[in-house]
């Protein structure tokens, strides 16, 4: 593996995680306007943790050729604190495994999602940056 594929691939751990603290954040200042907040703890820490692994997965793959790989390597590395404190906190069972694959489902359809504005670049273009990048090698 490349260190910049371990960099992009901690960016989006990293960018995960913010997004999960903005959203816990927010979700709390929700819960605190609510007569009985317990009914929607679960709901807000599951929509923190899906958009996180979403946004962290499509961060991580922004710039990688291979984005189902990236985004499979950044699901499982955004799941890793999520299963240690879920071992640590709670009980283990069928939900918390639920949750487990999903994140890394989220941040797989994170990277490869394409926004409409996003194109894959043409055929002439990809020619003209694989002889600029290895010219020198192909002659």
């Amino acid at each position: 593996m490349k260190l910049l594929f371990l960099k992009e691939t901690l960016k989006g751990l990293l960018c995960a995680l913010l997004v999960w603290g903005v959203l816990l954040t927010l979700f709390s200042l929700i819960s605190l306007k609510l007569e009985d907040p317990d009914k929607l703890l679960a709901l807000f820490s599951n929509i923190a943790l899906f958009a996180g692994a979403l946004i962290g997965g499509r961060v991580a793959s922004r710039d990688s050729e291979n984005k189902l790989l990236t985004g499979l390597i950044t699901g499982c590395a955004i799941m890793l604190p999520v299963l240690l404190v879920s071992l640590i906190l709670s009980d283990w069972g069928a939900a918390s495994l639920l949750r487990l694959v999903l994140t890394v489902v989220a941040a797989i359809l994170g990277s490869v999602s394409r926004r409409s504005g996003d194109r894959a670049p043409s055929s002439g273009k990809r020619r003209k940056e694989i002889a600029k990048k290895y010219g020198a090698y192909t002659k």
